[in-house]
């Protein structure tokens, strides 16, 4: 149970009620911890977002949220969980009476201001600690501090196959990390420019494994060659071979209309949004292209050899 409340003696008529009711509400609990691990995991500092609040501050706490461990001994995403003390920082902490460990009973709800979350490793005991604003009223809480300090980390393979366009890969997260959106999804549109003639090149690698006819593949190698961007990116997405579609979704043809958002008509926290999204399609195409062309490849050759046997 989280946030297990009793003797609530002293709270005005109806707050010790939604206390209780809370705790016993294991649907409401659920929905809280999903909500706040999304928010803790993926949301970038200084971003608001709005989540279901539990009305008594012993209960804003995360049970569990996978997280990356910067420490020489994982240097890996680990699950993290709450250590073993909690300390809470807070104005109203100055009324806390430490000696027996009793917060007085006016405090004890949910109040609007500044929370850290702490969470601990599981393998190396490393400590994360977020910062987070509150506002009661209106459910939104922003992730304004972190420590260790937030640094991109891209993945072997993502760095592998963006070669030099990994730069401004890295720049758009940092820019995103920052709620930066504008900076984001320039340098994302940057990174995809310098990445589009690569990508092209394996979606013709692909088709040709697929046994498309000439035609077909010369028609890759002319858009190309071209000069317009969003030409490649709107033909990338019309020769999304059926493995990479997700419930009938086309992430190319996603990432096309993504890159067609006019950052400058918009404020940094709409193009925040905009930015998570392509960041999300990246890292999907970039790995499940090279993984089905390679699979695929591989069978092609085995099959061909088999045929000379």
């Amino acid at each position: 149970m989280i946030g297990n409340y009793s003797d609530p003696d002293g709270l005005p008529g109806g707050q010790e009620q939604s206390i209780s009711t809370w705790a016993q509400d294991h649907e409401a609990q659920a929905k809280f911890q999903a909500e706040l691990r999304e928010f803790i995991e993926t949301k970038p500092l200084y971003s608001q977002s709005t989540i279901t609040l539990p009305p008594a501050r012993v209960q804003f706490r995360l049970e569990l949220a996978r997280l990356y461990c910067p420490s020489q001994t994982c240097q890996k995403e680990q699950p993290f969980k709450p250590g073993e003390h909690q300390y809470w920082y807070h104005y109203n902490d100055r009324y806390l009476r430490f000696s027996d460990k009793q917060i007085q009973r006016k405090f004890d709800l949910l109040m609007s201001g500044t929370f850290p979350l702490e969470l601990e490793c599981q393998e190396c005991r490393i400590i994360y600690s977020f910062f987070i604003n509150i506002d009661v009223k209106t459910g939104r809480v922003m992730k304004f501090g972190q420590m260790p300090m937030w640094m991109p980390r891209i993945d072997s393979d993502i760095a592998k196959e963006l070669g030099s366009s990994c730069g401004f890969y890295v720049r758009a997260l940092r820019s995103l990390n920052e709620s930066y959106g504008i900076g984001a999804c320039a340098y994302f549109r940057r990174m995809i420019e310098d990445y589009i003639n690569p990508l092209l090149q394996l979606l013709h690698d692909f088709k040709k494994e697929e046994g498309a006819a000439p035609e077909e593949l010369q028609k890759i190698l002319d858009v190309k060659a071209g000069k317009n961007f969003s030409a490649k990116t709107e033909y990338a997405g019309q020769i999304c071979p059926p493995s990479l579609l997700v419930q009938g979704m086309n992430p190319l043809k996603e990432l096309h209309e993504q890159l067609s958002y006019n950052i400058h008509a918009g404020t940094d926290k709409e193009a925040t949004e905009v930015a998570i999204k392509i960041k999300k399609i990246v890292e999907y195409v970039v790995r499940s292209l090279r993984k089905h062309y390679v699979a695929q490849k591989e069978f092609v050759d085995a099959m061909k050899q088999n045929r000379k046997e």
